[in-house]
């Protein structure tokens, strides 16, 4: 305990939460995209319903290219290398493939980017930190 919140060494933590919280959301958007009439109807104010789909997609792929230079951030601040910079290689393809899956059009295909994309990026995030510090991956 150092009765502090906030050091120059917990900005990789805050840092990390901030990507995670912006990858969330920007995915529970899409989720919510499937219930935009049910919830317009019984006047419930998410995204999708207040904003539409179309805007709602919009404003989730912002929260994910946020979310993915957190994750750029978390990987500078740590001085963390290579395996890290392939995991978020991969990140960002599975994001874009994310997007592309769905439509405001056509929603046919939202539990595969939801579910499916969704674990795979959370192993592959997990994997690229993890064989980085292992490896003692880091740049100096």
């Amino acid at each position: 305990v150092r009765g502090s919140l906030f050091t120059h060494q917990d900005i990789p933590a805050w840092l990390l939460l901030a990507a995670v919280t912006f990858w969330i959301g920007g995915f529970d958007v899409i989720y919510a995209c499937q219930d935009a009439e049910f919830d317009r109807e019984h006047g419930l104010h998410a995204i999708p319903a207040r904003f539409g789909t179309r805007t709602a997609l919009r404003l989730s792929t912002i929260s994910h290219v946020i979310a993915f230079l957190l994750l750029i951030a978390v990987g500078w601040t740590l001085h963390l290398s290579y395996p890290y910079a392939v995991g978020l290689g991969i990140i960002g393809v599975l994001l874009i493939m994310e997007h592309r899956l769905v439509s405001p059009d056509d929603l046919s295909r939202l539990q595969i980017a939801f579910f499916q994309v969704n674990s795979a990026i959370s192993v592959t995030l997990f994997l690229s930190v993890f064989s980085a510090l292992l490896l003692g991956a880091t740049r100096t």
